[in-house]
């Protein structure tokens, strides 16, 4: 029984030490980080907390959306390669009155793929949400 019970806690120790290591990888990766987005967008990772709490900046270019060209504030969370972040779209120069959230991952080579919602101030049914996808490309890893 002490054989299997031996075992059990290596594979426990095991596991935890390369979830562990995972996290530190990624949170590595990504402080500080510059993305690139399909559309040309730029968002920057600033600090990652040991909780995974994101912060940062996002400048939109986006053909079509008003609030261009200017920092707009990042917040978000992460874990392993999961990663979330809203940009309010109000700054000391502009408001747009909305705000957008990511939902995402990053695969092996740093690319990220997300799915995005934007809702405007005022919006009365679900219709008003906005939808779409956005693929970044981490800028520091094809730097090097």
């Amino acid at each position: 029984m002490n054989r299997y019970v031996n075992r059990f806690v290596q594979a426990v120790i095991l596991l935890s030490l390369l979830f562990l290591s995972t996290e530190v990888f990624a949170a590595n990766k990504l402080v500080p980080s510059e993305w690139l987005s399909k559309n040309g967008s730029l968002l920057v990772i600033t600090s990652v907390s040991d909780a995974g709490l994101i912060n940062g900046y996002y400048i939109n270019k986006q053909a079509g959306y008003a609030c261009q060209n200017s920092k707009y504030e990042l917040t978000g969370k992460t874990i392993g390669n999961a990663i979330s972040f809203t940009v309010l779209w109000v700054n000391p120069t502009e408001s747009c009155s909305s705000i957008t959230s990511w939902v995402g991952y990053f695969d092996n080579n740093f690319i990220m793929f997300t799915n995005w919602q934007l809702v405007k101030d005022g919006a009365k049914t679900p219709t008003d949400i906005i939808n779409g996808t956005d693929k970044f490309t981490n800028m520091n890893i094809k730097k090097k």
